[in-house]
């Protein structure tokens, strides 16, 4: 038997943890809540192996987090929230243990899941509560180029919505799924869910097609700025949002294209995740087993 490792990728409402084989299969996973205090999110990684521990031998863990996490340093230097308290998680983990930016995790996973589109320039944005990204430009992935990727925090509006980091303008004001939210909200003087305004916009209500066209509008001016400042040609949209692609690629079509300079000389390709509900657990499990190989540093 190969070996095997654990992926556990944590977002905002849930951790997602599975083992991952040598071929990339996805096994055993759990999806605990995501607590707001270190000391319940320690408590609930060490059980989530320790379950998965009595049914598999594993070699090392992966953790995807979200925030800035600096590689150098390895430290997560700011996330909204959520409370870590990485050092005691390292001694008191059972096996060797790595922690990433989560969006970074994710652009792992997604390129050994399709070795054929590792040698393009790639994209990824994870659309959930928020917005994260990451990119891959001539073969250098993200944790090689440490804190770069916030794509999130790019500007697309000077002065613009307030952000969840306290600046403003920025592309995770207008494209999360927070920021759906807050724009429901203040149409509809009531609370509904993204995935309750994706809905309603499927539906025709007018109302919610607005708010996803203004959405699905921002997210392809902050696809542009990829396009326009790394040259990427291939863009990946994955998180929980990205299940209705198809709904922001029909809104969205002509937003990139009129911010992208010489937009027909320069064609990118923009897709749907393989597999955005594993992707982040497949990267945080290879990331760990490049780590333990010695062939990422520090």
């Amino acid at each position: 038997m190969g070996q095997e490792f654990v992926g556990i990728d944590v977002g905002t409402a849930t951790i997602k943890a599975g083992v991952v084989d040598e071929k990339n299969r996805v096994f055993e996973t759990l999806d605990p809540p995501t607590p707001t205090t270190a000391a319940k999110f320690n408590e609930i990684v060490l059980k989530t192996l320790k379950i998965i521990g009595a049914h598999h031998k594993i070699t090392a863990v992966g953790v995807g987090l979200p925030g800035l996490y600096d590689y150098k340093s390895q430290e997560n230097l700011h996330v909204a929230n959520l409370k870590y308290d990485l050092e005691e998680l390292k001694e008191k983990s059972p096996l060797p243990i790595f922690f990433g930016n989560d969006a970074d995790m994710a652009l792992l996973g997604e390129l050994e899941l399709r070795p054929e589109i590792k040698k393009e320039n790639v994209a990824l944005l994870t659309i959930g509560t928020g917005v994260g990204g990451a990119f891959t430009i001539n073969g250098k992935m993200p944790y090689e180029l440490n804190l770069a990727g916030e794509v999130g925090h790019m500007k697309i509006m000077a002065g613009g919505r307030e952000c969840s980091c306290g600046q403003k303008g920025c592309l995770q004001a207008y494209a999360g799924g927070r920021a759906i939210e807050k724009e429901a909200e203040e149409k509809y003087g009531k609370k509904l869910s993204a995935k309750q305004i994706f809905e309603l916009a499927r539906e025709g209500d007018k109302k919610a097609r607005d708010i996803v066209y203004e959405m699905s509008e921002a997210l392809g001016v902050g696809i542009a700025n990829l396009v326009n400042i790394l040259g990427v040609t291939r863009v990946i949209l994955a998180g929980k949002i990205s299940k209705s692609a198809d709904l922001i690629f029909e809104f969205m079509h002509e937003s990139d294209q009129n911010n992208i300079f010489a937009f027909k000389e320069r064609p990118y390709v923009l897709e749907a995740s393989s597999g955005p509900d594993e992707i982040g657990i497949v990267g945080a499990a290879n990331f760990a087993k490049l780590k333990l190989d010695k062939k990422i540093l520090p």
